[in-house]
């Protein structure tokens, strides 16, 4: 992990409805970083993800990837300029050998930028080196129909087709959710095989148990605000955390 900040969160602010889902949240992510997003529900941080990802607009605040302004973009303009993201909800496509899932991100106007692909059987190839990556069975499961796959392999699907497009952060919107601990445990190497390759990660998560061992420093937010950063050791140790939590 490097000292190079490569995202930038300056007082974000988003209101619905006269009720404010972001306050000011202002936070950074260095190169090689991994970010844990702690709340309870309603806390803000899928807003968070999904304004940082472009699938919203703020009211107000700043948003910049390695220095650059990205606020205001479109998603697929975000994830061109390096921020990818996975979904809580999962949905690939089923009716597809697994590897196809993450052929058809290759596709994506940033891979092709980045020189991915020049043909279909190259995609493949490089499709099946992100899924072994991820820890698949590249004999075996490349070629599997994604409808056969347990939850934890879709879990890690996702985040293949995610980091199809080399992206220089990933926002990982609750990995472990619904997820056995067999399922999950396998979700927790696959994101830090990704974080040795110096990618930033942050990822939203309720399930605390998976969470806490991966990250480097923990932000905790509730009713739209930033309540604590740091070490994701102090998290027990703050009586305003556990009212949170416990009440």
């Amino acid at each position: 992990m490097s000292d190079k900040v490569v995202l930038e969160v300056r007082d974000l602010t988003k209101s619905f409805g006269g009720l404010a889902a972001l306050d000011r949240v202002s936070l950074t992510v260095r190169e090689g970083e991994i970010v844990g997003i702690i709340g309870p529900n309603g806390s803000g941080k899928t807003t968070l993800i999904n304004v940082i990802s472009g699938f919203l607009k703020p009211d107000k605040g700043s948003v910049r990837l390695e220095g650059e302004d990205i606020l205001g973009l479109p998603a697929h303009k975000v994830a061109e300029k390096g921020i990818a993201r996975t979904f809580q909800v999962l949905r690939p496509f089923y009716s597809v050998p697994a590897c196809h899932n993450v052929v058809l991100s290759l596709l994506s106007p940033r891979s092709r930028r980045l020189k991915y692909i020049r043909r279909v059987g190259l995609a493949e190839q490089v499709a099946m080196d992100l899924i072994e990556l991820l820890g698949f069975d590249r004999a075996h499961d490349s070629f599997r129909p994604t409808r056969t796959l347990p939850p934890g392999y879709l879990r890690r699907l996702d985040i293949a087709r995610a980091i199809a497009s080399e992206p220089r952060v990933l926002l990982a919107d609750e990995p472990f959710s619904e997820l056995t601990a067999v399922e999950a445990t396998s979700v927790g190497p696959a994101l830090l095989r990704l974080n040795s390759l110096g990618m930033a990660i942050v990822i939203i998560e309720h399930r605390l148990h998976y969470l806490m061992g991966l990250i480097h420093r923990v932000i905790v937010m509730h009713e739209g605000k930033v309540i604590f950063e740091g070490n994701p050791e102090d998290v027990e140790k703050e009586e305003r955390i556990r009212k949170v939590y416990y009440g």
